[in-house]
């Protein structure tokens, strides 16, 4: 059976643009593996609460304002 088609995270994908970073630089800069960045521009993961704030601190902003919509930990 094929995979359901994902898309990317637009917001997320944008403001690595307009920061001029790639995900290895991010990922690095946020204490996170690149394989796990590139899941969450890939929408195949959601990050924990702390994950999403290191990253958007990386790029200056807020975790919703790209995307990252963490998962609240019970």
């Amino acid at each position: 059976m094929p995979r359901a088609k994902r898309h990317k995270n637009l917001r997320l994908l944008t403001a690595l643009a307009q920061k001029g970073l790639t995900g290895k630089e991010v990922a690095r800069s946020a204490g996170i593996h690149p394989l796990t960045f590139s899941k969450l521009l890939n929408n195949r993961t959601c990050p924990k609460p702390e994950t999403a704030k290191r990253i958007a601190a990386v790029l200056g902003t807020t975790p919703d304002k790209i995307g990252l919509t963490a998962y609240e930990e019970v």
